[in-house]
């Protein structure tokens, strides 16, 4: 348990600098307006 949570929080703080970047925000933009449109119609 003590050796994993370190590990656990550097995979949390990667994935969510990743989920930062130009290109994945750009994606999630592009998704949800997918979306919007299909709830729309």
């Amino acid at each position: 348990m003590i050796i994993c949570l370190p590990l656990i929080a550097v995979y949390c703080i990667a994935e969510w600098i990743y989920n930062q970047t130009p290109w994945q925000k750009k994606k999630k933009l592009k998704m949800n307006a997918e979306i919007n449109e299909l709830e729309t119609v």
